[in-house]
């Protein structure tokens, strides 16, 4: 038996109320195994310490770990690789694994990152290397096959420190994603071979964070394509209103092909009050470039289905996907301005190696910087990050111009004084403050109605037919 140390860094412009499920997967690996567990995930205690969580060498010295483990992002590489040096000076063992590990793994050991470096999904492979680490003047490559998700263990939340503050729960009904998008990462983390938890095993899961986390509001379905099988999902939803569950839903991803009346009604049943289409692009040859398998013809039918449904519309698209241009990306914005979403998620094009798209960027353009992880989701605050790529003919300055035409144009900032000024300042440095003052009065008439205008009434949708009629379970 050994003492395990799992650590998820705090990451830069992530603000999310979601546990680390990666390694809460672990834990219930490793505890299962007989070994004792402690997971520090800083996103979680930076938001219930108040931006105030304990230091990683004082939970060292508490907890004297025999191993320590560390999730690595791209984002937070360069803290990382400090924590795990330090950690190394006091001569303890160290494993890093996560999506950076997995894409980057012989380029780490060639660093000498850590003791162990971990591809891949880490359930059948972590027991084996967290019994015999040591300490290794030459870091160790672990490839580990991809596991079943219907044999592994549940997640162990308890494992966390203060677990207690837990109000989101992670869920995956599935794992991995068949599609191709070119653009995606997917598939050098968790694979295209998609593979399905067993449904009702899903429901006990939660019925069991149900009794161990006092707080717990919300699950979210965090699959990577949680209707690439579709009957699978909507088997999931009907067990979940049967057993009457109680937790508000979230679903982070959603093909729009799949979406139709009797799945926008079970997703409403289940508690979740919004549906996010992964748009990506309005321009039709450069949407047609990302080999997503569907048309924007579903785009618009999704949808206008979501939000007659009463849910709430969210869409995401990428700014500087190979062949895109500030002019290409005006359409992304005139397709959003036809669907009004609620919110939409402007991220920059990232070209991840071993994706199609990093081959394109790295034949056409010029990736400027490769270690950033973002969103673009505005917010509260009128944030534009900075683009990490550019071509001759969609230049770094051009995006940042598309990236605030998109902002702007579509009202993706809340109304408030320090926002009414970014908007007019970046709209005057990049000639285009007639659109931010036109954008202006229009956010504030369209706030101005919203408030005496009732709101709108949601379609009526099919009732629900019980999974125990069809033979499921």
């Amino acid at each position: 038996m050994r003492r395990v140390l799992l650590i998820h860094p705090l990451r830069k412009n992530l603000v999310s109320n979601t546990s680390h499920l990666g390694l809460a997967m672990l834990a219930g690996v490793l505890r299962k195994a007989g070994h004792q567990v402690m997971v520090l995930d800083y996103v979680l205690l930076n938001r219930v310490l108040q931006g105030r969580p304990p230091a990683v060498g004082e939970m060292i010295a508490e907890f004297q770990p025999d191993v320590v483990g560390v999730s690595l992002y791209t984002s937070t590489i360069e803290e990382s690789r400090a924590m795990v040096a330090e950690v190394r000076k006091l001569g303890i063992p160290t494993v890093v694994g996560g999506p950076h590990a997995t894409l980057n793994g012989p380029e780490l050991v060639q660093q000498n990152v850590a003791d162990y470096i971990v591809m891949g999904e880490a359930e059948l492979s972590i027991e084996n290397v967290v019994r015999s680490a040591q300490a290794r003047s030459v870091p160790e490559l672990v490839e580990s096959p991809l596991p079943d998700p219907k044999a592994l263990p549940e997640p162990d939340f308890t494992a966390f420190y203060r677990y207690e503050w837990i109000d989101v729960y992670p869920l995956l009904t599935s794992r991995g994603c068949p599609f191709g998008c070119s653009f995606c990462a997917v598939r050098q983390i968790s694979s295209r071979k998609w593979r399905a938890k067993d449904p009702l095993a899903c429901v006990n899961e939660l019925r069991t964070a149900i009794q161990q986390l006092p707080k717990l509001q919300t699950v979210e379905v965090s699959d990577d394509c949680p209707t690439a099988n579709v009957a699978h999902f909507k088997s999931f939803l009907k067990l979940y209103v049967e057993h009457e569950i109680g937790l508000k839903m979230r679903i982070a991803n959603m093909r729009a092909d799949s979406v139709d009346e009797e799945l926008v009604s079970l997703v409403r049943a289940a508690g979740c009050d919004y549906l996010c289409i992964a748009a990506e692009h309005g321009h039709p040859e450069v949407f047609a470039s990302i080999n997503k398998g569907e048309t924007l013809d579903d785009i618009r039918r999704a949808g206008t289905l979501i939000s007659k449904a009463g849910l709430e519309l969210q869409m995401c698209f990428i700014i500087g996907l190979p062949g895109d241009s500030l002019d290409k990306t005006k359409y992304s914005i005139a397709l959003a301005k036809e669907l009004r979403p609620k919110g939409i998620f402007w991220n920059m094009a990232h070209p991840f190696k071993g994706t199609p798209m990093r081959e394109w960027y790295e034949a056409n353009g010029t990736i400027i910087d490769d270690n950033v992880d973002y969103t673009s989701y505005v917010g509260d605050g009128f944030r534009l990050d900075e683009p990490i790529v550019e071509t001759s003919d969609f230049t770094r300055e051009e995006r940042r111009k598309a990236n605030y035409l998109a902002v702007v144009e579509t009202g993706q900032y809340r109304l408030n004084a320090n926002n009414v000024y970014r908007v007019l300042a970046f709209g005057a440095k990049y000639g285009y403050l007639p659109v931010a003052v036109r954008a202006l009065l229009a956010k504030t008439f369209a706030a101005a109605l919203n408030i005496v205008r009732p709101a709108p009434r949601p379609v009526e949708l099919p009732a629900i037919k019980s999974s125990r009629s069809n033979g499921e379970s």
